[in-house]
């Protein structure tokens, strides 16, 4: 796991310094004009487009030539792009192409030869389904695109049509940064079948033109679901490329981290079995210290005479509200475990004997540093005291939720541009996969699963209803005669049913058992019941968990940017 982890932060290293730009001087060069020829035709599926551009650059220092890097989707079709041909003043220019973040990107120019100066680039390219259909048929492109790193002294644009014509309604265009609704533009028509469109002033880098005509008198195929079906599917197939890497995430998780079968049958236990805290419990139950964790040790400190709890309500018209506050009885913690001294820790300042703090004003910094400490100390007292956890899953663990950040992040990576979305998708999948997998890696040894079924069946006896109480007994599978109900058994595993979410169920047993409040709490009014004795252990568990929680803290018309085409460029 180590070697592979290095060899994630080593390829991470590697790669990214090759994604650093060379010459950054290459890019400051301005383009004094950028027009684009666009003609339309409705003989294919949600139509085609023929496309010149014309782009007029200065560079002011010594480049190969042009970066044009053009969107090979829209409105999630593949517009089955097709490069017809390049030219630089009139001449036929060499260029490559490569793909990069969903774009199709042109390095024209020879990588032997350089050049300065003042040059004129024609693209000419052909793409499909470029039609938007929605309320009407409409034509809704980006001319330039806002990935330019370059000002423009002009962007223009002439748009054709070679069937029907462009409605009575009148164009649109707007200018400026991506979801900008400036619009320092203006249309011209030529006739029904033509609209002009140009910038009014210059535009700065990251700033594109976007334009926009409603279409009539003629009707356009709108793609099917078989068609993006079509389109879906050679994505679908790098994206299971990518995703198959996940299968070894599964089976290293069916090997290390797949909990070890039980005898999958639950008895009731009457008792916490080895001997364990109520915190000790919710960890094994779901490997996590949560509030209810907490709670339970709370009462448990409470119950063995640690601390004592303070309930006083208050009444304003028909509403009630309750405020808690814990009071610290002994400062002898000697008896007491790790996880129970640092919760004694978090909660109290001074230690002293009387010492009473309000739960809603305990310190939720110092809190959250206990908490912390507390899961460690609970996880390390069961991995290695109790040998309950096991102690290689829970490093695994580690290595599988780093791993899978790592693959998520590298998948997305520059040096990735080249692989297609299916696969980058996938292989960020597989990061999430394994990601998620980390979290589920830890499984109990033989003897915790064991111990485990235990923790169930001591469950169960807690939050069993009344009327399925002599089945139990009656049950050749139940260990002992069920212990007789008093109120030190209710004190005793009071503790273990708030850790397990039970408590409501295991105080109503005890209605017309319990005629008096226990001394570890104060303040209670109105006659004492199991269920009112409940609701208090609620209503502390509530405000106690409060206490340590603390904050974490192009698709559309309408705007510049949120058409078809555009993209962006530079130089090289």
């Amino acid at each position: 796991m180590k070697k592979l982890l290095g060899f994630f932060v080593f390829g991470f290293s590697f790669f990214f310094l090759l994604s650093l730009p060379a010459r950054a001087d290459l890019n400051d060069f301005i383009i004094n004009n950028f027009h684009a020829n666009y003609v339309i035709d409705n003989n294919v599926t949600g139509g085609s487009l023929e496309t010149n551009e014309e782009i007029e650059v200065t560079f002011n220092d010594q480049n190969h030539g042009l970066l044009r890097a053009i969107p090979t989707n829209h409105q999630s079709y593949n517009t089955k792009l097709e490069i017809r041909g390049v030219s630089r003043d009139g001449v036929s220019e060499q260029y490559s192409t490569y793909k990069e973040n969903g774009n199709l990107v042109l390095k024209i120019g020879d990588p032997n030869k350089t050049i300065t100066g003042t040059h004129k680039y024609s693209i000419y390219y052909y793409q499909e389904r470029i039609i938007n259909f929605q309320s009407s048929q409409e034509f809704y492109w980006d001319v330039n695109g806002n990935g330019w790193d370059q000002p423009f002294e002009k962007i223009s644009a002439t748009v054709k049509i070679k069937q029907g014509e462009f409605s009575s309604a009148t164009p649109i265009c707007y200018t400026g940064y991506e979801s900008s609704r400036e619009s320092d533009c203006k249309f011209y028509s030529e006739d029904k079948s033509s609209v002009g469109f140009e910038t009014t002033k210059p535009l700065t880098s990251k700033q594109g033109l976007t334009v926009g005509l409603k279409i009539t008198g003629t009707t356009f195929i709108q793609p099917s679901f078989s068609n993006k079906l079509k389109d879906l599917l050679p994505h679908a197939s790098w994206f299971i490329a990518g995703l198959s890497l996940s299968i070894f995430t599964f089976r290293y998780w069916l090997r290390h981290g797949k909990d070890h079968a039980g005898s999958g049958v639950f008895v009731p236990e009457y008792e916490a079995p080895k001997d364990l805290t109520p915190a000790e419990v919710g960890m094994l139950a779901d490997y996590r210290v949560d509030g209810k964790d907490l709670s339970a040790t709370l009462i448990d400190l409470a119950v063995r005479g640690y601390i004592k709890i303070h309930q006083e309500t208050k009444k304003f018209l028909f509403a009630k509200s309750q405020k808690f506050s814990l009071e610290l009885l002994k400062t002898d913690f000697s008896k007491l475990k790790e996880h129970e001294t640092s919760l004694i820790d978090g909660v109290f300042d001074t230690k002293t004997v009387g010492e009473v703090i309000d739960v809603k004003k305990i310190n939720k910094t110092k809190m959250a540093s206990s908490v912390t400490a507390i899961n460690k100390k609970l996880k390390d007292s069961l991995m290695k005291n109790y040998g309950l956890i096991d102690e290689k899953s829970n490093k695994a663990q580690a290595w599988m939720i780093t791993i899978g950040f790592l693959v998520m992040f590298l998948s997305y990576m520059p040096f990735f541009g080249f692989a297609p979305n299916g696969l980058r998708a996938g292989i960020f999948a597989s990061g999430v996969i394994t990601l998620l997998f980390g979290f589920f890696m830890q499984r109990r040894t033989h003897a915790g699963q064991e111990t485990y079924e235990k923790i169930k069946g001591l469950q169960m006896y807690m939050n069993v209803a009344e009327k399925d109480r002599l089945k139990q007994t009656q049950s050749v599978d139940r260990p002992y005669a069920e212990p007789a109900k008093t109120a030190e058994l209710f004190e005793k595993l009071l503790p273990y049913a708030v850790a397990l979410g039970v408590e409501k169920s295991w105080a109503k047993q005890f209605d017309g058992i319990l005629t008096k409040q226990p001394d570890w709490v104060s303040g209670g009014n109105g006659a004492f019941t199991g269920a009112y004795l409940a609701s208090t252990i609620g209503g502390v568990s509530t405000s106690f968990s409060r206490s340590f929680e603390t904050s974490s803290g192009g698709a559309s018309s309408g705007s510049s940017g949120g058409g078809g085409g555009g993209g962006g460029g530079g130089g090289w």
